[in-house]
């Protein structure tokens, strides 16, 4: 990034010009950089199916619940809803809210995970539903193109509770993603492709050599979640 230094006949500068953006910081200097030719947030068509639905789940809050609906979801968001400890060192994907939040966030929290496992919007919040037990000893091998995860499904796993593998790869190349073969009380998946930019879909063939983090966690069709697994790493082969 270069410095820009004006004279007594030009006082400032911006917009772009090129492909270099010129502008300024509050104290009176100038820089000049290059336009970014990326999307990091792509529309891609996952991300606009997730999208919509937390448009559609929004609207249904405003439009469709009752006052005693809205209250009971306050209730349930100071419950801190998917609020797990990330373990010191352990690289997290599954990931938590932060801590309290509103009962709309907490609502719209529920429809993304209820939606990720394909199930329906819940008008209800699940106050004193026992969230599901995280999957155990999550472990993940590849050999020629195939990511094979396994793990040990959780205790009193319910006959809708769903399983989700996330997967990421460590240099951020590929974004960080559920991926689609979501599984149901199912000790191994079979993964052979994943999502890159702009939603193309990449063989892991032509990722060999990339390092990937894999981790576990279940969603109930009532709309609590368990913590995330352990988190696996592997090298793509």
């Amino acid at each position: 990034m270069a410095s820009v230094k004006y004279s007594s006949l030009v006082s400032d500068v911006r917009g772009r010009i090129g492909s270099m953006v010129y502008s300024g910081w509050k104290a009176g200097v100038g820089y000049v950089k290059n336009m970014s030719t990326s999307v990091n947030n792509p529309n891609s068509v996952s991300q606009d199916l997730m999208r919509s639905a937390l448009s559609r789940a929004s609207k249904y809050w405003f439009d469709t619940l009752t006052p005693a609906q809205r209250g009971a979801w306050e209730t349930y968001a100071k419950t801190k809803p998917g609020y797990y400890a990330v373990p010191a060192g352990v690289k997290e994907l599954v990931g938590s809210n932060g801590g309290i939040m509103s009962g709309f966030n907490a609502f719209i929290l529920v429809a993304g995970w209820l939606k990720s496992i394909g199930k329906g919007q819940v008008a209800d919040p699940p106050l004193s539903v026992t969230p599901p037990n995280k999957p155990l000893n999550c472990a993940a091998t590849c050999t020629s193109g195939t990511l094979t995860v396994n793990f040990d499904p959780p205790g009193g796993t319910l006959a809708d509770d769903v399983t989700r593998v996330w997967v990421a790869d460590a240099s951020g190349v590929v974004h960080k993603q559920i991926n689609a073969y979501v599984v149901t009380n199912l000790a191994t998946a079979a993964i052979t492709q994943i999502k890159g930019a702009m939603g193309v879909v990449i063989p892991l063939t032509q990722l060999v050599g990339s390092h990937f983090y894999v981790q576990c966690d279940t969603v109930s069709a009532t709309g609590t979640k368990s913590g995330g697994s352990n988190t696996a790493e592997v090298i793509i082969a």
